[in-house]
């Protein structure tokens, strides 16, 4: 009966050591509960955040009477698991018309206010120093000019008028930076509008026409 005993005291000495050891080599390897996972640095932003925009973009217009827009633009963006942004932004700027057209002929440069959506998809992580992206956007816009000659309308003399208009764009860019405060951006696209067929002054709108556009821009990217 000693010789049983011996047996299975000796199983059960050597299996509680065998669960010690993986005991301990599990804890090992799990990280301590408020590490940040290996994957991320902890001064990393978080992986979802918002980010201010300063940007200036100059466009080379394609269309009857048009040359080029030079616009600047203040927006914000929340980005959504470290690859997906969207933003709402406004803008302002001059639109410089072809000389000798009949565009020119008949106004002053317009100035262009307005604002938009838009949506980027960023092909690395957030903390890539190079990452590239793809953006899509639509944008409403108002534009006001001055006739080079006075228009007498309903009795009532026109020098000045206004009309909405709309357009679209898409592009391709690369965000420069580690994503901890600021980054430096520039990007190249393509896109095109139209204006409303009538002024705000209840003219028709002869003057301006749909046009396309290829554009640049560059700027800054400031997160929180």
């Amino acid at each position: 009966m000693k010789i049983p005993h011996a047996l299975w005291i000796g199983l059960i000495v050597h299996a509680s050591v065998h669960l010690a050891q993986s005991q301990q080599n599990n804890a090992t390897q799990l990280p301590p509960p408020n590490e940040e996972p290996p994957s991320r640095r902890a001064d990393d932003p978080p992986l979802d955040s918002v980010h201010l925009t300063l940007g200036i973009e100059h466009r080379r217009m394609f269309g009857p009477g048009y040359k080029s827009f030079t616009e600047g633009r203040l927006g914000g963006e929340a980005i959504e698991n470290e690859h997906h942004g969207l933003s709402v932004f406004i803008f302002g700027g001059t639109i410089e018309l072809e000389g000798g057209t009949s565009t020119h002929d008949a106004a002053h440069d317009p100035g262009v206010v307005g604002f938009g959506l838009g949506y980027c998809y960023y092909f690395t992580r957030q903390h890539t120093f190079i990452r590239p992206y793809v953006a899509v956007e639509g944008q409403f816009l108002w534009m006001m000019w001055k006739y080079r000659h006075e228009i007498l309308f309903d009795d009532e003399t026109i020098r000045y008028d206004s009309t909405e208009g709309a357009d679209g764009y898409a592009g391709f860019g690369i965000l420069l930076g580690s994503g901890k405060f600021m980054d430096l951006f520039a990007e190249i696209g393509a896109g095109g509008g139209c204006f409303a067929g009538e002024t705000n002054e209840g003219l028709n709108n002869d003057i301006f026409h749909p046009y396309g556009f290829i554009g640049v821009r560059a700027g800054l990217t400031f997160w929180f």
